[in-house]
């Protein structure tokens, strides 16, 4: 009588790959990780500064409206002032390649920007300190969202 494993035959998987097919898929997350292949735009002291500069005159001056609102012509010459700098900074932005992040916070600030002007107008040239407030807080976001982005672009050039 034979044994059993003489009727069962086993199957061999063969579970080794081509050195060819190792190579390029090392090939591939060498050139990926290595930044090879850019997806972002690299940093630019001009982006940051404007940001940051931006951020802070709103902030000063949302701080205020959040505080007694928004009235007159001195506050609505403030907000189309912030919608000129937004709009200069966001052409800036769009001649550069790979800034789809940073432009479309951009395109937030300005969208709000505009819409705070409109409501403004339409009230008769006055805004509450708790719109002002609610406003101020998605500009907020949409700036410190640009301004990490920009942050991890400086970090990646160290």
């Amino acid at each position: 009588m034979k044994p059993l494993q003489h009727y069962v035959r086993k199957k061999q998987i063969n579970i080794r790959t081509p050195a060819w097919s190792v190579f390029l898929l090392l090939l591939i997350h060498f050139v990926f990780f290595t930044g090879c292949v850019h997806y972002v735009s690299y940093y630019n002291a001009i982006t940051y500064k404007n940001l940051a500069d931006l951020k802070g005159e709103m902030g000063v001056a949302f701080e205020i409206f959040s505080l007694e609102g928004a009235s007159g012509e001195n506050d609505l010459n403030t907000l189309e002032g912030f919608r000129i700098k937004i709009a200069q900074a966001r052409e800036y932005e769009s001649g550069k390649k790979l800034n789809d992040n940073t432009i479309a916070q951009f395109k937030i600030l300005d969208e709000n920007i505009r819409e705070i002007i409109d409501r403004f107008k339409e009230n008769a040239n006055q805004l509450s300190a708790g719109y002002c407030k609610a406003k101020w807080m998605i500009l907020e976001s949409a700036f410190d969202i640009a301004i990490t982005t920009e942050r991890g672009k400086i970090e990646k050039k160290q």
